[in-house]
């Protein structure tokens, strides 16, 4: 009986060390992490009103600031906030010919290649978005101008934006009087 109690006592010994030799077996398991985006969205100046200049036989320019919406001063910084991290996108902006509405004729005409926009370079505000420098050089509106550009690829999200958004057109000497009109095409990213 003590033989049997010895074999019963290694038995339970032998069970028990191959049970602390098995501790460091591995498992595997999944780990799931979801980061989603919201909606992003931009802010920019839809409106410019270069208000009343007196004619002049000198060519000379003319600056404003971009106006909201509602015709309010003070969208001079123009901004988008990408929060679903969509890849390669621009805000850009585009100038018609400023047609004299008053007299109608073809020949007081303002060409868009005398529409110029200036910014001061993009800045990332928050996020890892690389950016375009934007447009601060006067470019001419003829051609579509790129403002703010995220140039990263899909999943960086963040917020550029660029301030000082002004326009200029270049009046001729001797330019016929009368109101004046012209379409701003300006593309927004879908954000």
């Amino acid at each position: 009986m003590k033989n049997l109690l010895k074999i019963g006592a290694l038995s339970l010994a032998l069970v028990a060390v191959v049970f602390m030799l098995n501790t460091n077996a591995a498992d595997t398991g999944d780990l799931k992490l979801r980061i989603t985006g919201t909606s992003g969205s931009c802010i920019y100046g839809t409106n410019l009103n270069l208000w009343d200049y007196a004619f002049d036989y000198i060519g000379h320019q003319v600056t404003g600031n971009f106006l909201t919406t509602t015709w309010v001063i003070g969208a001079d910084q123009w901004s988008c906030t990408d929060s679903a991290g969509v890849s390669f996108w621009s805000l850009t902006v585009a100038s018609s010919d400023v047609a004299n509405i008053t007299t109608l004729q073809a020949a007081h005409t303002i060409p868009s290649t005398r529409v110029h926009i200036w910014s001061d370079n993009v800045e990332n505000v928050s996020g890892y978005i690389t950016s375009f420098s934007g447009v601060n050089n006067g470019e001419t509106l003829n051609n579509t101008q790129v403002v703010i550009a995220k140039i990263t690829a899909v999943g960086d999200a963040g917020r550029l934006a660029t301030n000082h958004v002004k326009l200029a057109v270049d009046l001729t000497g001797s330019q016929a009087i009368g109101q004046y009109s012209g379409t701003l095409t300006i593309n927004v990213p879908s954000l």
